[in-house]
């Protein structure tokens, strides 16, 4: 299954990338580091604040704290209701 991606992950310079997912439960659009676990709800401030402090960490919605199952991806409908404006790539 393809998934989109934000960007480098920040937490840990750079070793992983920020996937976008949707928690099932909350319907929140989140972005996880596929290597550090680090989770961020605020998507608009992580693209431009590369320095960025993740707010938890997966599989714990941040939103909610409810456990989210890996590849819970978001889709590009859902990503662009969540933050207009985002442009994330696809992988």
């Amino acid at each position: 299954m393809s998934a989109y991606v934000l960007r480098e992950c920040s937490a840990c310079h750079g070793q992983g990338m920020l996937l976008l997912m949707e928690c099932p439960h909350c319907r929140a659009v989140l972005a996880v580091c596929e290597e550090c676990g680090g989770i961020w709800s605020d998507l608009a401030r992580i693209a431009v604040e590369l320095d960025a402090r993740p707010d938890g960490a997966f599989p714990k919605c941040c939103e909610c704290s409810k456990i989210i199952q890996p590849k819970s991806y978001a889709n590009l409908q859902r990503i662009e209701r969540a933050f207009p404006g985002l442009s994330p790539r696809l992988i």
